[in-house]
């Protein structure tokens, strides 16, 4: 698990770590000695370096790297921008030691460069960047040297990943103890580059308001998670009742409940339209299939399909008729059972919002950025310029787990930490992802249910995290066969043998 944080938020840990005893300047000269690392490590190229400054701390970091390559014998241009007399106390104390090495300024970009470190803004800057700035960002963009940006590349907001003006389009960035959101919410992850995220002696312990900043699940954190009972038979690994498909549309049903079997669980169970029933016995003959009649929901054989299962997902091409209302309101009346709601579930609940008011078990709602403008009657251009407030207030109000998808999905308990899914590429944005994706959810859930573990609303937000990071690196992992364009949503859960 790696943390996430605002501006503020690195401010806050900068701050604290500096109170606990390590000076300013001992972490400029780490993060210095960082971009070094970084540059010897991609091999990029020290013959013209070129040298971006601002007047504060970030650009006493990029001081303190031209020192270092002076030091090698190298002799890099430096570019100041700014006010000299607003020089930060630390990058006037670079100035100072660098001077012994005879600095050779520049007040212009150079066309011949071959390597140019954006150390100009950093983190700090809370502004659209125009005039004399602007026109020194787009001279760097045009030089034809590689970029390397200091913390975060220069005109992107740390807090958001928005580019209000103009911004360095970094080749490489490295950036100091954690990550920033402006890292990986677009369009500042185009922005960035080949990301390194450098220690320099700021830690965990420094991190001031933990519950205002994000987490973002990894590779290592899936360890343990899903042990398999050698001596267990199906039910030790969990029933799962898949709610999906209506008349003639099983698609949806197939993937979503393909998907989950492929998480290790023992069983599955589909209840769906009766036009379904051979096209699915053929594609997944695995499953258990019951169905109903258009216009008549068998309530009956819901509520004995529910009281069988450990956990329910309903959603996924279910519709949003009379029918598909009956049986979400039977299966929110059953309230017993975890659940997740996805896809038509959610349409259902933005055009009846008092079936919330039902929902009374751990529940996750998987909403792209137009389901969540429907049930919570946000604009789309609102939800998408704050995703994390957004999941954040929607999570708490109604109490719910909210996964909010997009190329960064968030993930939101009704209080504490939320998560930031950094896993996935273009091969996802396709028909069919979502409901690969909620399967692989309920199937997580079903199999932790069946573990025996307190189902509490911030252990269904880390399972949500990680149902979410397997999905994207089954979106990576299969692109790598294909390519992003050509790879299929179906084949998706076939590379889930690698993490169950």
């Amino acid at each position: 698990m790696k943390w996430i944080l605002t501006a503020a938020g690195a401010r806050g840990a900068d701050g604290c770590a500096s109170k606990s005893g390590i000076p300013p300047m001992v972490l400029m000269e780490r993060a210095a000695l960082s971009v070094l690392r970084v540059i010897d490590e991609e091999q990029l190229p020290t013959d013209r370096v070129l040298v971006a400054a601002g007047t504060g701390n970030n650009g006493g970091d990029g001081i303190a790297v031209a020192r270092l390559l002076y030091e090698r014998g190298l002799k890099p241009l430096i570019f100041l921008y700014g006010d000299p007399e607003k020089m930060s106390a630390e990058t006037r104390e670079q100035m100072h030691i660098l001077e012994q090495y005879s600095p050779v300024f520049t007040d212009r970009i150079p066309e011949d460069r071959t390597l140019i470190i954006d150390a100009l803004f950093g983190t700090g800057l809370n502004r659209a960047v125009g005039g004399p700035a602007a026109e020194v960002i787009r001279s760097i963009n045009a030089s034809g040297a590689a970029r390397l940006a200091v913390d975060i590349a220069s005109g992107v907001s740390a807090d958001t990943g928005s580019v209000p003006g103009e911004a360095v389009r970094a080749d490489y960035t490295v950036t100091f103890s954690f990550g920033k959101r402006g890292h990986y919410f677009y369009p500042g992850a185009s922005y960035t580059g080949r990301l390194t995220v450098a220690p320099i002696g700021i830690t965990e312990l420094h991190i001031q308001e933990k519950e205002k900043e994000l987490k973002s699940f990894g590779e290592s954190d899936l360890a343990g998670m899903f042990p398999r009972d050698e001596s267990g038979n199906k039910g030790t690994f969990g029933k799962l009742l898949v709610i999906a498909g209506s008349r003639q549309i099983c698609g949806a049903a197939y993937l979503a409940s393909f998907s989950a079997a492929q998480t290790g669980i023992g069983m599955v169970r589909i209840f769906t339209e009766e036009t379904n029933r051979a096209p699915l016995a053929s594609s997944f003959p695995e499953a258990l299939i019951t169905t109903y009649r258009e216009g008549a929901v068998g309530r009956g054989a819901l509520e004995e399909s529910m009281r069988w299962a450990d956990a329910v997902l309903i959603g996924p091409g279910l519709g949003t008729d009379k029918t598909a209302e009956e049986i979400l309101r039977c299966a929110l009346a059953f309230g017993e059972l975890p659940l997740v709601m996805d896809a038509d579930a959610l349409n259902l609940m933005a055009a009846h919002p008092d079936l919330w008011d039902f929902v009374r078990v751990p529940c996750v709602i998987t909403p792209h950025a137009a389901e969540m403008s429907r049930i919570s009657g946000t604009a789309v251009r609102e939800i998408k310029s704050d995703p994390v407030g957004a999941a954040r207030r929607f999570a708490a109000e109604h109490s719910v787990v909210c996964a909010l998808k997009d190329a960064r999905t968030v993930i939101a308990p009704p209080s504490g930490c939320a998560w930031l899914n950094t896993a996935g590429n273009s091969a996802l944005a396709k028909a069919g992802s979502g409901d690969v994706l909620a399967g692989i959810l309920a199937g997580i859930v079903t199999r932790d249910v069946k573990s025996g573990g307190r189902l509490t609303p911030e252990r269904l937000a880390r399972l949500t995290a990680a149902a979410c990071f397997v999905h994207g690196k089954c979106g990576e992992l299969l692109s790598e066969k294909t390519s992003e364009g050509t790879a299929r949503t179906s084949d998706l859960a076939l590379e889930l043998h690698r993490f169950f």
